[in-house]
């Protein structure tokens, strides 16, 4: 098991403390991170700031994976 960190990001704010889960390897980080940002999409964007990312970084810090959203009215 590894520890994989999944931190948030609101514009310019960030989780800085984030959340660490035991997870097998980099393919189940990248489920957990996908169910995640499922999970976020649904309350984030009534949210006054409608773009936000998501990171994910190895026990060492090095960044793995990062999902981007922004919501826009055109």
């Amino acid at each position: 098991m590894s520890v994989y960190r999944f931190r948030i990001f609101h514009d310019e704010d960030t989780d800085s403390l984030g959340q660490e889960i035991d997870l097998p390897d980099e393919r189940a980080a990248w489920r957990e991170a996908c169910f995640l940002c499922r999970d976020l999409s649904r309350d984030i964007f009534t949210d006054a700031k409608p773009e936000w990312k998501l990171e994910v970084t190895d026990e060492s810090g090095k960044p793995l994976f990062r999902f981007r959203f922004l919501a826009e009215v055109l």
